[in-house]
Parts: structure tokens; C-alpha cells; sequence
């Protein structure tokens, strides 16, 4: 499972594990609740759904904070759906500027004070998901990364590397153990 790093989420996960350490050694209370949590996924893993819900509740113990959604702000939940319904064809900071009546400055701050996730950053993410997903299908590497949006595979390459710590290229040799998962959920 991997998490933002710069989302709120990973923010709290360092503040209460992995402070002052890079390791974090689990109490049997912790593996008993995410064993808990990972049972029924575990017992059914092709059900993306189920995944993503397992996913959720996992980030909302390891982070004390409810699985209920705080409400987004009406003209950033816009700015999401709008991202979410493109299909891989990412619009662009200006295009979404305009699609809610603001400067790209303030949607910037906007969507950061909301999400806990830079808008820029919050793309990338997008994107990665878009190519990793058609890669996982059988795409590949340079269709799935231009039709993602990027110039060209040696960019999306570097990339998903830096966030994903390993190269696509790695990607299609696994990808019966890889299941990509992505819903706004996770940046709240």
C-alpha cells in the first residue's frame, strides 16, 4: 500500500509511528486490528471495491481519524470530479482554474488547505494511476504514459520510479500481484 507522502494522511502516520525512526515495529494489538482488517480482502482480493474500502479503514486506524468523509469544499469537489471523469486526459491547472471561477494561485492554496495534497502533486498522482493502470492491463509502457499525459516514457518512467520506488518496466513482470486502487477518499 503506498500513500502520498505529502498527504495528510502520511503526515499523520509519520507524527504518531515513525517519529524520530524510520521503523516502526508493531504491537499484537496493531497486527491482530489490521489482520482484522485485511481479512476479508485477503479472502477475496479481485474485488477492487472491497479493496479500496479495506484501504480506506486501514488509513483510518493507523491514523485515528473516521472513515466518514469531511465534506470538501463544493468548488474543490468539483475541481475532483471534474479530474475523475477525464479518463486520462488531465486538464490542466488554467482549465480547472475556470471551471470553478478562480485564480490559479488561490485554487492552488484552495486545494491544499482541502485535500492536504498540493493540486500539482495531486495530478501527478493522477496520471501515474491513469498509465499504471493501462500497463497493469497489458498496455505498453510509451502508449499508456503519452496517453497519460506525459512527453514521453523516459519522463513517466523517472516518475513513477521516484514515487513508486520501483520502474514500470518491473511492473509487467508482476502484474497479477499488483491491483492499482484510487478514489478521492484517500486524499481526505
Amino acid at each position: 500500500m503506498l500513500i502520498n507522502p505529502e498527504s495528510e494522511q502520511a503526515k499523520r502516520i509519520i507524527d504518531r509511528y515513525l517519529y524520530n525512526t524510520n521503523t516502526y515495529h508493531p504491537n499484537i494489538g496493531t497486527i491482530k486490528t489490521a489482520k482484522k482488517l485485511l481479512a476479508p480482502f485477503i479472502n477475496n482480493s479481485n474485488d477492487s471495491f472491497l479493496a479500496g474500502q479495506t484501504i480506506i479503514k486501514l488509513i483510518a486506524n493507523f491514523t485515528d481519524h473516521s472513515v466518514n468523509r469531511n465534506t470538501v469544499e463544493p468548488r474543490i469537489q468539483v475541481i475532483i470530479d471534474h479530474i475523475n471523469n477525464c479518463n486520462g486526459s488531465l486538464p490542466s491547472i488554467n482549465h480547472l482554474a475556470e471551471q470553478v471561477s478562480l485564480s490559479t494561485s488561490r485554487l492552488s492554496h484552495l486545494f491544499s488547505q482541502e485535500m492536504g495534497v498540493s493540486l500539482k502533486q495531486y495530478l501527478l498522482w493522477q496520471k501515474l494511476y491513469h498509465a499504471g493502470s493501462r500497463i497493469a492491463t497489458g498496455e505498453l509502457i510509451m502508449e499508456a504514459a503519452v496517453a497519460a499525459g506525459f512527453s514521453d516514457a523516459a519522463h513517466f518512467s523517472r516518475k513513477f520510479t521516484k514515487i513508486f520506488g520501483l520502474p514500470p518496466s518491473k511492473m509487467l513482470k508482476t502484474t497479477e500481484s499488483i491491483r492499482f486502487v484510487a478514489d478521492s477518499n484517500f486524499m481526505h
